[in-house]
């Protein structure tokens, strides 16, 4: 595994996950009250949002260890177009359940806040063992000439 491509796809998803993740929380809310009030909220706005947001992520700027590793996250299926395509399926169902809508959605975005917080420790625990510039962690070690 490639340190520096787990350390940069830390650094995209905090990028990414500045516009999706307030988003997110305008959602959760919306559904959250959907499911809890006998008043109902309209989703439609939060939700769209929110897709588009998913939609920018540009997951093909990310290696397929990237991507792999997100996949091994289970986060894979929450971020860009798939992303998109997850939470219209979640919101749109046609057996429409506000509360188990505002769960599956809820449980999503918590799978990415810790996807976010796994990375994050990773790229600071790289840091602790002295690996501080992420484009040169993997680089090659100048060892040059040994004698034994």
């Amino acid at each position: 595994m490639e340190v520096s491509q787990v350390v940069q796809l830390s650094g995209w998803l905090d990028d990414n996950l500045k516009d999706v993740t307030p988003k997110y929380s305008a959602l959760v809310s919306v559904l959250q009250n959907n499911s809890q009030q006998p008043s109902q909220q309209p989703v439609t706005q939060p939700l769209k949002e929110l897709s588009r947001a998913l939609a920018d992520m540009q997951t093909s700027e990310l290696s397929t260890l990237q991507l792999g590793v997100l996949e091994e996250m289970d986060v894979a299926k929450l971020v860009g177009k798939q992303g998109k395509a997850w939470i219209n399926h979640r919101v749109r169902a046609t057996t429409y359940d506000p509360a188990t809508t505002f769960q599956s959605v809820q449980e999503g975005q918590q799978k990415l806040e810790e996807a976010q917080r796994l990375l994050r420790e990773f790229k600071s625990s790289a840091g602790k063992v002295g690996f501080v510039d992420a484009h040169e962690i993997d680089a090659p070690t100048p060892y040059g000439h040994l004698d034994f």
